[in-house]
């Protein structure tokens, strides 16, 4: 329910802007998922503590540099051609197809460690 009020409540703030995906309402082990959905230039925001349920936005960035109002409330957490990158490089390095999951954990671990 939180949730739906608040993107309801983002979408009514961006004013006519229109959203690169139709359903802003999703986690950010979702949109880790969709990765490949999202424009290279777009950026991540979730909130913390960062996890697999976290309320998360994909956003491009305004022209003007500010944060995306939508995202004023979350925390930035990855370019998307960042969290492509690294997962590009990271999943040869082990043993097993990573799941989801794991994906979502080791992208956390990146952001909080290593950005």
């Amino acid at each position: 329910m939180l949730q739906a009020a608040f993107f309801k409540q983002c979408s009514i703030l961006m004013g006519g802007v229109e959203w690169q995906y139709g359903d802003n309402n999703m986690t950010l082990i979702e949109a880790i998922r969709d990765l490949e959905k999202h424009e290279a230039e777009a950026t991540i925001y979730a909130a913390k503590p960062w996890n697999e349920d976290s309320l998360a936005l994909v956003a491009l960035d305004s022209n003007d540099g500010k944060l995306p109002v939508a995202a004023e409330s979350l925390s930035y957490f990855l370019e998307v051609f960042v969290a492509r990158d690294f997962l590009e490089d990271w999943i040869p390095s082990v043993d097993e197809e990573p799941t989801l999951q794991d994906r979502c954990a080791r992208l956390i671990q990146y952001a909080i460690n290593d950005t």
